[in-house]
């Protein structure tokens, strides 16, 4: 990371760099940026995603990328915002998951990154698709 650079932005970079991926279905950008001093996690939007280790993630998120680009499946950025804190920085996102056939699929990112000898690198990351409450609780709650 150059020093004109904040890490805000690095981040914002880093979920664009995600983004991406999908449209030339290769993941090494996104796994090389994973940190290496802290044990990255990531949780996908099925209840099997819960995945921990730089080698699960990477093995992982890389054939998902593969299908998703295949597939025609893109990622269209919202409204990335970021912050940070010394070397911590953390950023959310509601990107539009977008099919191939036009129907698009709202979603929520979240991720976590350290600076690491100069460079920001992800240890976390959570992706969701919005269930309503009545559907995952069988019970309204205020939003």
């Amino acid at each position: 990371m150059t020093s004109t650079r904040t890490l805000t932005e690095e981040l914002t970079d880093l979920f664009e760099e995600m983004y991406a991926a999908l449209i030339t279905g290769d993941a090494s950008t996104w796994a090389a940026r994973m940190s290496a001093r802290h044990e990255p996690l990531g949780i996908g939007t099925d209840p099997h995603e819960f995945w921990v280790g730089p080698d699960r993630i990477a093995q992982v998120t890389g054939a998902q990328i593969e299908e998703m680009s295949a597939a025609g499946i893109r990622f269209v950025a919202g409204d990335i915002r970021t912050h940070s804190v010394g070397e911590v920085a953390w950023g959310v996102d509601q990107p539009t998951l977008r099919m191939a056939n036009g129907t698009q699929v709202p979603m929520r990112l979240t991720v976590v990154a350290v600076e690491e000898d100069g460079e920001l690198r992800w240890t976390q990351f959570h992706l969701s698709m919005g269930v309503p409450n009545g559907e995952a609780l069988q019970q309204d709650l205020t939003t």
